[in-house]
């Protein structure tokens, strides 16, 4: 894939990025260098093992729409919903900040054959799309990405509340379940907790005050999983949804198949939406 071929595929299949890759070409052109080199090793995986298992990434996305996989198409959809959104709630003085996560979101993949069950860009869309939730479902605007805090760590979002003037951070904690965990041995709740909890407890590491920051200090949870998952543990995912996680409402990146043309969809909102319109 050329820079050419680049504009082309996210001019027709995700044009609220056209911007962010027509901008800073030299860089684009080591990246694309970079995703060949790791094509070519897909390649010689195959020829020597019969299969490559990789870390998908954006231009996977990009070639699987392309050959017409709908689910990527689908994906790629809500993708652009949410940054092109975003662009104009975000406020002038935070689009360098939007720019880097976008960025990061398409450059991010190891050219090395490396199988992962979750790779990295999906965690950045899982940001995007949390930060969308926040602003069109709160009183509170963006003051800054990226905020460090005390302890050195930078926190996802710093935001204002419009009509107190409150100021909050917000981490965004990214829980991936799907056929890598042994539900037979270990429940979604359990892995949902453990997760929030983990995260707690790295981002926390090193303030020796915590109360100096707890009150300002939120995360908000983004699962990623099917409906089948979402329907075989509903109760929970409702008792999650009613629990008080400091301030804000855990959201949800929803996998599902459209009835009548069976082919895979996305949609993101919070939990409680998401159960409401899915519901039995």
């Amino acid at each position: 894939m050329n820079q050419s071929e680049l504009e082309q595929l996210i001019q027709k299949f995700c044009p609220s990025l056209i911007d962010y890759v027509k901008s800073g070409k030299p860089k684009w052109k080591k990246v694309l260098q970079r995703y060949s080199k790791r094509e070519g090793n897909i390649e010689i995986e195959k020829k020597t093992n019969g299969k490559a298992v990789v870390e998908t990434c954006f231009f996977d996305l990009l070639q699987g729409a392309e050959r017409g996989d709908h689910s990527c198409k689908s994906f790629l959809k809500e993708i652009d919903s949410v940054v092109s959104e975003l662009r104009g709630l975000v406020g002038v003085k935070n689009q360098d900040g939007l720019k880097k996560i976008i960025k990061g979101m398409l450059s991010s993949f190891d050219s090395e054959v490396m199988p992962r069950p979750n790779p990295a860009y999906l965690n950045s869309i899982g940001e995007l799309a949390s930060l969308l939730v926040i602003l069109k479902k709160s009183d509170f605007e963006l003051l800054q990405f990226e905020k460090k805090i005390q302890n050195g760590k930078h926190i996802d979002f710093y935001l204002k509340n419009k009509i107190t003037g409150f100021e909050i951070f917000i981490e965004v904690v990214n829980i991936h379940l799907d056929d890598t965990v042994p539900y037979d041995e270990i429940s979604v709740g359990d892995v949902v907790e453990k997760k929030i909890d983990d995260k707690i407890k790295c981002t926390t590491k090193g303030i020796s005050h915590l109360n100096d920051i707890e009150r300002d200090l939120n995360f908000l949870a983004m699962v990623w999983c099917d409906l089948e998952t979402l329907n075989d543990n509903r109760q929970f995912f409702e008792d999650f949804a009613e629990k008080y996680y400091k301030l804000l409402q855990p959201c949800i990146i929803l996998q599902y198949r459209e009835n009548l043309s069976n082919d895979y969809k996305y949609i993101f909102g919070t939990i409680t939406s998401i159960l409401e319109k899915f519901s039995k």
